[in-house]
């Protein structure tokens, strides 16, 4: 991620996960295939458009701790057709991969006049690619509470989120009842995850419960998004919080309990747990948290390069907090 004249500012710019330019600089559409359709082959696949090379290039992360690499692999789609623009790719809730094809003889801003001739304005293509022999997923999502909450547990990421959302737009706080019936008996741990973030959402009663018991989980996901959850609502409470105190809420409180979740998980046995962790740790900075964090970067290995980011990242946030500074300076 580098800058074009920006100074350093000490830090630096977030760790790159690609060292390879897919022989262009015009990579648009990013797609992770997030489906169970697929073969094993297309997991943790990453698909990007290429409109120069008018190709869709294919990487796969491959992980250092928390840190993901992108593998070069054989490109998806190869044309001898010059004017073939994908210049935007998702997947979608049938489990179909889609590509927006700009379809232009000319694409450049600035290479030739916006009234040339050549530009054509009126027409573009849509693709639909599948795999052959694999059933698509059904075209419409249902449309009541409990079917809705069903469909949080199928591998396919865009119909959980679709699903996800659905619910929270359309039933509010009166989807609890199901929801809670979810996370005391999920289906799987997609289910588990989608149905904590709904908890939060529309403001359970009872979602500080299933935040503890979820960043305790034995599930690596579990865990992961327990500390993203608790990043959100550290966020939104110091953001209402008016002053914030630098110094830890007590336990029996809200603010109190979800730090401790954060501090928590910066000590767990994942590495992606804990880049979670430093995270909602920085969302509120604390003043013994900068001991916490210090120690942590102190353990980062030296190919985690995420890990290691977020933890100065969060370092950071806690010293440019003037009040928790000056305490700092205080108190040494």
């Amino acid at each position: 991620y580098p800058s074009f004249g920006k100074p350093h500012d000490g830090l630096g710019f977030a760790p790159e996960l690609m060292r390879h330019s897919h022989g262009s600089t015009a990579i648009d559409g990013v797609l992770f295939y997030s489906d169970g359709l697929w073969p094993e082959e297309f997991r943790d696949n990453i698909f990007v458009g290429n409109v120069m090379t008018s190709r869709v290039n294919r990487d796969r992360l491959v992980y250092h701790g928390s840190s993901p690499e992108a593998v070069e692999l054989d490109d998806f789609v190869k044309t001898e057709d010059p004017w073939f623009r994908p210049v935007d790719l998702q997947l979608g809730p049938d489990g179909a991969f889609y590509i927006a094809d700009f379809y232009n003889r000319i694409i450049g801003h600035y290479e030739v006049p916006l009234n040339h001739p050549g530009r054509d304005r009126e027409r573009g293509r849509l693709w639909r690619v599948v795999h052959q022999g694999q059933p698509a997923h059904p075209a419409a999502l249902p449309s009541d509470r409990d079917g809705l909450v069903a469909e949080l547990a199928p591998p396919s990421l865009p119909r959980r989120m679709l699903a996800m959302n659905a619910i929270e737009d359309r039933f509010g706080k009166a989807a609890l009842p199901a929801v809670q019936k979810a996370l005391a008996a999920p289906a799987n741990d997609w289910q588990s995850v989608h149905a904590l973030w709904l908890a939060w959402g529309v403001g359970s009663d009872q979602f500080l419960s299933h935040l503890k018991a979820t960043a305790a989980s034995e599930s690596r996901l579990l865990r992961v998004h327990a500390q993203r959850i608790a990043k959100a609502d550290l966020e939104q409470m110091r953001a209402s919080a008016g002053q914030p105190s630098f110094t830890p809420a007590p336990p029996s409180t809200r603010e109190g309990a979800v730090q401790r979740v954060a501090v928590d998980g910066l000590g767990g046995e994942d590495a992606l747990e804990r880049r979670c962790a430093a995270e909602a740790m920085g969302a509120w900075p604390l003043q013994p948290n900068v001991r916490r964090l210090l120690a942590s970067l102190a353990e980062v290995p030296g190919d985690d390069t995420h890990l290691r980011y977020v933890v100065r990242k969060a370092v950071r946030g806690h010293l440019s907090a003037a009040p928790l500074f000056k305490a700092l300076l205080a108190a040494n």
